[in-house]
C-alpha cells in the first residue's frame, strides 16, 4: 500500500508517518509531499492508494486540492485532516469530495488504521457503484439507439417490399380471374396451381409487412388513437366481409350474433377493425376446412368484451401465457409448429392496451381458440380524466 501524506509541516509530517508505522497491521510506503502542485499531479495520476491532506497548505487549503482533484470520482479517496476540528471544515471537507474528515487532535495509530480500512472500501464500493451507473446508462442509451435503428429499418424495408409485392398480387389476382383468357394446354391444371399458391403466399406476406409496419410504428411513436362514437355492429360487419373470402376458399362458416342492446362507445373504429381482423385471420388460418368461428361480444359493469373462438386446432397449454409476445411463435395442440412471424397478437395487444382494455387467449372447452378483447365503454370520459 501507497500512502501519500500532503503536509507543509516537516514535524506534523513526522508525527503522521510515525502514527501509521506503529500500527502493527501497517506494511505500506509512505511518501510526504510538500508542494502542493506536486500532491496535485500525484493524487492524479493514481500513484497512490490513499491521500492524507492538511487543511491548511500555505496560501492554499487542503479541500481545494481535493475538488481540483476530483473530490470523490478521483481514483485515489483523500481525507482531510485539520487541528481545527471545526464541523464548518468538515462539513467543507465532504462537499469537496473528500471520504473522511480527521482531527489532529486525536490521531492514533488506531485510529488511522481504521481510517484507511474504512475508506478504501467505501471509496471502493462508491467508484464500483459509479461505473455500473455509468454501463447502465451507456447500455441504455445503446439500447435505445438499436431500437430506433431496427424501428427505422423495418419500416424503411416493409415499405421497399410492398412497392414489388403489390404489383405480385395483382397480377395473381389477374390471372386468377381469368381477365385476359383462360390458360390451355396439358399443364394449365398445374399453372392453376401455382398461381393459387402465389396469391397465398403474396398475401401472407402483405399481412406480414403489415404486421411489421404496425410493431415499427408501435415502438417509435406509440399508438395514436382517434376516438369517434361507433357502431360493434358495423365494424363487425365490415370485418366480416374483408374475411368472407378467406374463409369461404377453407369452407369455413363466420357465425356473430351481436345483442342489439350494446350501449354506445367510443374507440377508434380502424384500429379496432384491425384487431378484429387479426383475430378473424388467426382463426380461419388454424380452424382446419368445413370449421366454423363464433364472434360473440358483451357489456357488463362499463366494459365491452368482444370473443372469437374458433373449432380449430388450439394452443399449446405452455404456450398460452407468451402467445401475445412480439416474434413468439406459439405451437398448436400436438407440438406443430404455428406459421408466422408472431407479431398480429402483439399489435392487437397493444392496440387494445392503448384503449384502456386488454387482450386474453385460452383453449376453448370444446378444442380451439378463444380470444377475448375488452375495453371501457366510457373511455372518452376516462381519456380526458384530470390529471
Amino acid at each position: 500500500m501507497r500512502i501519500l501524506i500532503v503536509e507543509d509541516s516537516d514535524a506534523e509530517a513526522f508525527l503522521i508517518e510515525t502514527l501509521f508505522r506503529n500500527t502493527d497491521t501497517f506494511a505500506g510506503e509512505l511518501v510526504h509531499v510538500a508542494d502542493v502542485a506536486d500532491a496535485r499531479t500525484q493524487i492524479r495520476n493514481g500513484n497512490f492508494d490513499i491521500a492524507f491532506i492538511d487543511h491548511f497548505l500555505g496560501t492554499e487549503t487542503g479541500t481545494s486540492v481535493i475538488r481540483s482533484a476530483g473530490g470523490r470520482k478521483c481514483r485515489t479517496p483523500m481525507i482531510l485532516m485539520s487541528g481545527l476540528g471545526t464541523e464548518d471544515v468538515e462539513a467543507e471537507a465532504l462537499d469537496a469530495g473528500a471520504v473522511d474528515f480527521l482531527d489532529k487532535e486525536t490521531l492514533s495509530p488506531e485510529l488511522l488504521n481504521r481510517t484507511v480500512k474504512f475508506a478504501l472500501r467505501n471509496h471502493g464500493q462508491a467508484l464500483q457503484a459509479k461505473a455500473n451507473e455509468l454501463y447502465h446508462r451507456e447500455a441504455a442509451a445503446q439500447a435505445r439507439i438499436s431500437s430506433d435503428e431496427k424501428s427505422n429499418f423495418l419500416a424503411n424495408i416493409s415499405h421497399e417490399f410492398r412497392t414489388p409485392l403489390n404489383a405480385i398480387i395483382g397480377f395473381s389476382e389477374a390471372i386468377r380471374e381469368r381477365i385476359f383468357g383462360d390458360i390451355h394446354g396439358p399443364g394449365a391444371d398445374r399453372y392453376n396451381d401455382y398461381i393459387e399458391d402465389i396469391h397465398h403466399s403474396s398475401q401472407h406476406l402483405l399481412k406480414l409487412i403489415d404486421d411489421l409496419l404496425d410493431l415499427s410504428r408501435i415502438e417509435t411513436t406509440g399508438i395514436v388513437i382517434e376516438l369517434e362514437e361507433i357502431s360493434l355492429h358495423d365494424v363487425i360487419d365490415d370485418v366480416v366481409l374483408m374475411t368472407l373470402m378467406q374463409a369461404s376458399e377453407k369452407n369455413i362458416a363466420i357465425e356473430y350474433d351481436i345483442p342489439r342492446t350494446l350501449p354506445s362507445f367510443s374507440a377508434d373504429s380502424r384500429l379496432l377493425a384491425q384487431v378484429l381482423i387479426n383475430l378473424l385471420a388467426n382463426g380461419i388460418k388454424f380452424t382446419p376446412p368445413g370449421g366454423r368461428i363464433n364472434v360473440s361480444a358483451r357489456a357488463e359493469a362499463r366494459r365491452l368484451t368482444i370473443t372469437v373462438e374458433d373449432n380449430g386446432y388450439g394452443i399449446a397449454e405452455a404456450d398460452i401465457a407468451r402467445a401475445t409476445e412480439s416474434y413468439f411463435l406459439a405451437h398448436q395442440k400436438g407440438g406443430s409448429p404455428k406459421i408466422g412471424a408472431g407479431l398480429g397478437l402483439s399489435v392487437s395487444k397493444s392496440i387494445m392496451e392503448t384503449h384502456l382494455g386488454g387482450l386474453s387467449i385460452r383453449n376453448g372447452d370444446e378444442g380451439g381458440t378463444k380470444v377475448s378483447v375488452w375495453l371501457p365503454t366510457n373511455l372518452e370520459t376516462l381519456n380526458h380524466r384530470p390529471s
